[in-house]
């Protein structure tokens, strides 16, 4: 008998572990208007987007916010924090609305205040940077 690999999962410097991780790809124009001349690929495309996204919404922000949050496995204390958590579990900022109101149903309203400020902060950011864009310089 073989002994046991203590390491569990797949490991990042095996090949078929990087060759799986590489052929893993999704369409970013799937819900855009560029069209595709394969109708059957377009289609396709945009099933796996969506049961991506439902894995997301349904699965994988859930267990952030109700296990790993809540058993403080992952603890944000500052936007920046949230936001490599959030990536490390493979969820884009957009989510941040549909964190705080499951963070708000379970109870944790740090977590609630931490997303809306976040949410706060990066809408005033994209406001300010529009205002600071038609700034002429005043050249003297």
């Amino acid at each position: 008998a073989q002994p046991e690999s203590k390491a569990k999962g797949p490991k990042a410097n095996d090949n078929a572990y990087i060759s799986e991780m590489e052929s893993i790809a999704f369409n970013p124009d799937a819900f855009c208007n560029v069209k595709s001349p394969d109708k059957k690929v377009e289609e396709s495309d945009a099933l796996e987007v969506a049961a991506a996204s439902a894995f997301l919404l349904n699965n994988v922000i859930p267990k952030l916010v109700a296990q790993n949050f809540r058993l403080l496995q992952d603890s944000p204390l500052d936007g920046e924090s949230l936001k490599r958590i959030m990536h490390k579990h493979g969820i884009n900022m957009r989510y941040l609305g549909r964190m705080a109101a499951l963070a708000v149903q379970c109870n944790m309203p740090h977590i609630a205040q931490l997303c809306t400020q976040e949410m706060i902060v990066r809408a005033a950011k994209h406001l300010i940077n529009g205002f600071l864009r038609d700034v002429k310089p005043d050249l003297q």
